[in-house]
């Protein structure tokens, strides 16, 4: 018998200001993949037009959209009451011979999840998003690569979307874009999640010195707790 614990897993819906944005994106994003079609970071291991580096100013117009849509999908996991933080958001270009590595987005501090909007893309003609086995990820640090050689290691799969879905995922899970075939461009819009939880008591661990009845001590720090509760659901 197998039992799944802590799955990962990917949440997909239809972003409903999908036009909206495309119209103020799109012709923009065009025109800075003419001016620079590989400008990608020198860290990365692969062929992309990206703003990753500098975050462009245009998103001001359209970040409003995308912090609904992650309103919503936390609503829709139950995920608990948070203070978030869209951060991070950029586009990729991607024309005839060009890809993205393999990657996660876990080292970023207080990064819950990523997201990636599927602004022009056509699933008869462009590669699609692949995802990774987690395991690989959470492995490596103990097996040094040698895992790589297991094909149970290696599994993948590629994410069926529409243009105009939005994905989001845990920011651990390793994924990647193949090697695009055809001089189509394929667009997509990313950003991450920071997320501080509303809900988690700040408890002082701190060792104290008690003076008179411990109990007395202790029944002061209960109804202290109790009355800040309003303040952390």
């Amino acid at each position: 018998m197998i039992v799944n614990l802590f799955s990962p897993f990917y949440y997909k819906s239809v972003f409903n200001e999908h036009y909206r944005v495309r119209t103020v994106l799109l012709n923009h994003i065009k025109q800075k993949y003419e001016e620079n079609p590989n400008n990608q970071p020198s860290s990365w291991s692969c062929r992309v037009h990206t703003s990753q580096s500098k975050e462009d100013p245009i998103f001001e117009k359209v970040k409003g959209y995308y912090r609904n849509a992650t309103d919503f999908f936390l609503k829709e996991i139950n995920f608990p009451d948070s203070r978030i933080d869209i951060s991070e958001m950029w586009y990729n270009a991607y024309g005839k011979g060009q890809w993205q590595e393999s990657h996660t987005h876990h080292g970023n501090e207080d990064v819950y999840f990523s997201a990636v909007h599927f602004l022009k893309y056509d699933k008869n003609i462009h590669p699609p998003l692949t995802m990774n086995n987690l395991n690989r990820v959470l492995m490596e640090p103990r097996f040094e690569g040698r895992q790589s050689s297991l094909d149970y290691w290696n599994m993948s799969k590629n994410i069926e979307v529409e243009e105009g879905d939005i994905i989001f995922f845990p920011s651990l899970l390793e994924h990647q874009v193949n090697i695009q075939e055809t001089d189509e461009l394929r667009i997509t819009v990313s950003f991450n999640v920071k997320v501080e939880n509303l809900r988690k008591p700040k408890f002082n661990t701190q060792r104290v010195s008690i003076d008179g009845d411990p109990m007395d001590f202790h029944m002061e720090q209960l109804k202290e707790f109790l009355n800040d509760i309003p303040n952390i659901i």
